[in-house]
């Protein structure tokens, strides 16, 4: 390497906070730069859902309380399968 690439080279590092030696690395920083990610996360959401529609898993987690009706009411039925012996087969 010459002079100059090393010169290129450090420039670089600064610039993108990089260190090449594990015994001088400091921690990354983090600037606020004023973006609501939880925010920007559920418009982005909220608006790729209206296009392409909910996915089958967003449509159970959102109704689980239902699921857990459901189970309760099949509750003794559920237990009495899994106490019971396994099927010859």
């Amino acid at each position: 390497m010459t002079g100059n690439s090393k010169k290129r080279v450090s420039e670089t590092m600064v610039f993108t906070g990089h260190s090449t030696s594990a015994s001088n690395a400091a921690p990354a920083k983090r600037v606020s730069v004023g973006v609501d990610v939880a925010r920007f996360k559920s418009e982005f959401l909220s608006d790729y859902y209206l296009r392409h529609g909910v996915p089958l898993k967003a449509r159970a987690l959102g109704n689980v309380h239902r699921a857990a009706i459901w189970g309760s009411r099949f509750a003794p039925l559920s237990n009495k399968l899994a106490s019971s012996k396994p099927a010859a087969g």
